[in-house]
């Protein structure tokens, strides 16, 4: 809409402009769209602070899984005394305690060979087989007369390596030996090389490549189990107690204790809280009021959030049906008579932990911590819910599918598409109805200007005629 329109001869020049129209439309966008798009606005940013307290409500919900859940308490951690062994724990395992009293740890057979002069010296008179013999395996081995040391030396790790290394050690100035270890410790892992004779009666080899008596016998592992004898052929032990890994370094005694890893559980609580306070600080901004700052909430009156944060405070600081609440059952007593909570809630809202307390606490009696705050399933297979139980499915049924949190979130989204398309509406009721206007006062200016030059020249015909007389 450009240019500007004549008068229409009203006495009022240019009163019915381009630029007169334009300012009638901006008038009645800003009485018709505006207040939609402050509608966007603050819908928009209700859906900013939404999406941020169901973020902050997600990560509360991956503490109070952990807390409400098996997992975490199965955990274990191991203490030894002694270097005579190590201990690795699975979950779950039972705690309990034991004592090691290592004799003997397993070994491996390492034998060595004759005096060979250097590396590339021949190990073989004629072409030939030798034998490898490692515990119950034999491998056969293709040599010839010029098969030097190393050369033999890789034959035996390439065909036999699953059960022997083979090296050549350079042990003196023109002495070098062929060293053969078995891969596995135990008494039945002797080592020996043998070959047919040559048509003469004579060894293939020309040296010995094992001895009678090896450098370090394959010999098996001798421990006591709180004082009962064990035989193993290795040190990596998994079969006396399931889901225990030990390993025997050296000869001594150990003692092993097993126990609940309460560590991770302090962790997880201690994440618990933080994730608490980082919720209810956002949720009180957006619902509190200032009046001395003149600010407001986004959602200042909304009881969906009052609801919200009432609810899980009412969950978690309620009282069981055995009497227990969280801050009176992890709570210590001096003394002298003073009493401390792991758990402490300040006027202004912030909650505080206590770890050692809670620590001290839990470690007193690991199973009744374990009751109050997870769930727990009888031998009748019924369920009871701890606390923490409770509190994750509470979260789940307000921001999971259909939950009453999302709903929340999805009529915001909801409201936001229907006000858009709302606003296109009404704007293009507004441009239809000012681009006719416009056309139609720029065919009235076309009529008038014509009427214009019709009045002119007839004005000129009666001046003329005046004239002529």
């Amino acid at each position: 809409m450009a240019g500007t329109l004549s008068s229409l001869g009203l006495g009022s020049s240019g009163a019915l402009s381009a630029e007169t129209i334009e300012k009638l439309k901006a008038n009645d966008e800003k009485l018709q769209v505006d207040p939609i798009k402050s509608k966007i606005e603050l819908v928009s940013q209700q859906n900013q602070a939404y999406d941020l307290i169901n973020s902050l409500m997600s990560s509360l919900s991956a503490s109070t899984g952990s807390l409400g859940q098996d997992l975490l308490y199965l955990d274990r951690s191991t203490s030894v005394t002694g270097d005579a062994v190590s201990i690795s724990a699975s979950s779950g395992v039972a705690a309990q305690n034991f004592s090691l009293d290592v004799t003997d740890i397993a070994t491996q057979e390492i034998q060595e060979s004759d005096q060979f002069s250097s590396e590339t010296a021949l190990v073989a008179s004629q072409d030939g087989v030798i034998s490898v013999t490692v515990g119950a395996s034999t491998f056969d081995i293709d040599v010839t007369a010029s098969t030097t040391l190393e050369e033999l030396s890789q034959l035996i790790n390439d065909q036999a390596g699953e059960s022997v290394k083979a090296q050549v050690l350079n042990v003196a100035s023109g002495d070098y030996r062929l060293v053969l270890t078995s891969k596995e410790t135990g008494l039945d892992q002797a080592i020996s090389v043998t070959s047919a004779a040559t048509s003469d009666g004579s060894p293939i080899l020309t040296q010995n490549l094992t001895q009678a008596a090896p450098i370090q016998a394959g010999s098996d592992a001798h421990f006591k189990f709180n004082g009962i004898d064990f035989i193993r052929s290795g040190n990596d032990i998994d079969d006396i107690i399931t889901g225990v890994d030990i390993t025997l370094n050296e000869a001594g005694i150990s003692n092993v204790s097993i126990s609940q890893d309460s560590s991770k559980i302090a962790e997880e609580m201690s994440g618990f809280v933080t994730a608490f306070n980082t919720l209810f600080k956002e949720i009180d901004s957006v619902l509190t009021a200032d009046v001395e700052k003149g600010s407001v909430g986004i959602f200042n009156g909304d009881n969906t959030f009052k609801s919200l944060a009432r609810d899980i405070k009412n969950i978690l600081f309620s009282t069981d049906e055995n009497n227990n609440s969280l801050a009176g059952f992890f709570s210590t007593t001096s003394t002298t008579g003073v009493i401390k909570s792991a758990f402490d809630l300040t006027e202004n809202g912030t909650l505080l932990f206590n770890e050692t307390v809670f620590m001290t606490k839990f470690n007193e009696d690991p199973s009744a911590a374990e009751a109050f705050l997870k769930y727990s399933t009888d031998t009748d297979g019924d369920q009871t819910d701890g606390l923490f139980k409770k509190l994750d499915d509470f979260i789940e049924t307000q921001i999971g599918f259909g939950g009453n949190f999302t709903s929340f979130g999805d009529n915001l989204n909801s409201q936001i598409t229907k006000l858009e398309d709302e606003q296109i509406r009404a704007q293009e009721l507004i441009d239809s109805r000012y681009d006719t206007m416009f056309f139609r006062f720029a065919a009235y200016d076309s009529i008038i200007g014509g009427l214009e030059r019709q009045f002119s020249a007839l004005n000129l015909q009666i001046e003329a005629a005046l004239n002529a007389k």
